[in-house]
């Protein structure tokens, strides 16, 4: 980034290791771009809760941040929102991601976590986590955990050339994603399970990336980032990793 003009520039995306996210968005910031990053917000093998927390307080601080996480598929929440249950008195909440990533055994979850937690958050709000525990071989990782007064389960897998699929569930409702097409035929339908409808609903990175160039339109300043929502996102994370912060 040394040798791009700063007037040349309002944003930008960064898809570079997790472990160079906060450094590179804490350099943007500088020089008053606004952030696009994929998840995590930040992480790397080992990390402490100590790291964690002081590199949340550097991102928190910081007066010109306007960062914004690709989880994008919590949009998929807001599509069927009139159809799940009041989450005060959801008893539940399931999530299974299958994608042909390369990534194995606990490295499945730094990688998918954040999407499975995306959606949780979205769901059920921000709530204490308690009980948790994990399943992991080569190509999957699972993890149960109790989260206020829900049952979580996420199941996570990876294997290259296997088999994609998403869906989740609140309570007793649950939906699959289904896609169709591509390039400028390509759609996005979620389908109640147990029925024959299909509803089509946006292209999740669509919505999120709307709301990023929304954000700087408006002038940055007009607007709250997302930082809140990544942060609380990562601290979850960190929690069924094991090495985070409570």
């Amino acid at each position: 980034m040394e040798d791009i003009p700063r007037h040349d520039v309002d944003a930008v995306s960064i898809c570079t290791p997790s472990h160079l996210h906060c450094t590179q968005a804490l350099a943007a910031f500088e020089r008053g771009w606004s952030v696009f990053c994929e998840k995590p917000l930040f992480w790397w093998e080992s990390i402490s809760a100590r790291e964690i927390g002081a590199r949340l307080a550097q991102l928190r601080a910081h007066p010109a941040r306007g960062l914004f996480i690709n989880t994008s598929n919590a949009s998929f929440i807001d599509s069927v929102r009139t159809e799940l249950p009041d989450p005060r008195v959801a008893e539940s909440f399931s999530f299974h991601f299958y994608t042909q990533g390369p990534f194995r055994g606990a490295a499945i979850g730094v990688d998918l976590l954040p999407h499975a937690l995306s959606l949780l958050l979205r769901a059920l709000g921000t709530r204490t986590i308690a009980d948790i525990r994990s399943d992991v071989s080569a190509e999957v990782y699972r993890c149960f955990f109790r989260y206020g007064g829900a049952m979580v389960d996420f199941d996570l897998r990876q294997r290259e050339g296997g088999p994609r699929a998403l869906g989740f569930g609140v309570g007793t409702r649950h939906f699959v994603r289904l896609q169709e097409g591509s390039m400028e035929t390509y759609k996005v339908f979620l389908e109640p399970v147990g029925t024959s409808r299909r509803l089509e609903v946006r292209d999740p990175f669509e919505v999120y990336i709307e709301r990023f160039l929304r954000y700087c339109s408006a002038g940055s300043r007009h607007m709250e980032d997302a930082f809140e929502e990544a942060a609380t996102n990562l601290s979850l994370m960190a929690q069924i990793l094991g090495g985070g912060i409570g």
